[in-house]
């Protein structure tokens, strides 16, 4: 077997239960400080994790979504560079093809 496919599940094993000991200990060291909260266990911090990546994760068809925009400002009495008259020209990205939004 490749050593790849072994160290991979491995790693992102180890990832998962160091952020999830992060959270933990943050939330321990801050919230009951700060808010009065009372301190979690480490499978509530896990909860919080899926929870936040349920609520706020890039996740579904409108992840690779990437918006850029160029603008040009003009001062007055200065001839504008800008050929086609555009003031602004945003190009989206998705799938890895590009369209300009006109």
């Amino acid at each position: 077997m490749n050593k790849k496919f072994i160290l991979m599940p491995i790693f992102f094993l180890l990832m998962g239960i160091a952020m999830t000991a992060v959270v933990m200990l943050l939330w321990n060291w801050l919230m009951p400080t700060l808010f009065g909260l009372t301190i979690i266990t480490f499978w509530q911090a896990l909860g919080i994790l899926i929870l936040s990546k349920i609520l706020f994760g890039g996740h579904g068809e409108n992840a690779d979504i990437a918006v850029t925009a160029d603008m040009e400002v003009t001062m007055p009495g200065k001839k504008n560079s800008n050929q086609n008259g555009k003031i602004c020209q945003m190009m989206i990205v998705k799938n890895g093809k590009k369209n300009f939004a006109e």
